[in-house]
């Protein structure tokens, strides 16, 4: 997985050009405000599948809070059902019984 590369260069495990280049353009844009990289639902289940120790899991959930900025995406099942609500609110006048 990608991510696992960049985890690994962020903590010098990897040392590659490749994955440095890629760590830092995305630290660059989160910081200078031009990016930011969401969790999604999937990649959180991908997170949790990892084994619990300092090196693998809590590395790689403390780049993507870096990362995210705390931004979470909404798993697709979530996002629909809100959008169905709000166009039923919506289509009843604002009022939902």
């Amino acid at each position: 997985m990608l991510l696992d590369k960049v985890r690994d260069a962020a903590f010098g495990l990897l040392t590659g050009a490749a994955e440095r280049k890629l760590l830092h353009f995305l630290r660059r844009g989160v910081a200078n405000g031009t990016l930011i990289c969401p969790i999604s639902a999937s990649m959180f289940m991908e997170l949790l599948k990892q084994p619990y120790t300092e090196g693998r899991r809590i590395a790689t959930a403390k780049l993507i809070d870096e990362l995210s900025l705390g931004a979470s995406i909404a798993p697709p099942h979530v996002v629909t059902a809100t959008e169905i609500r709000r166009f039923l609110l919506a289509s009843r006048g604002g009022v939902f019984l």
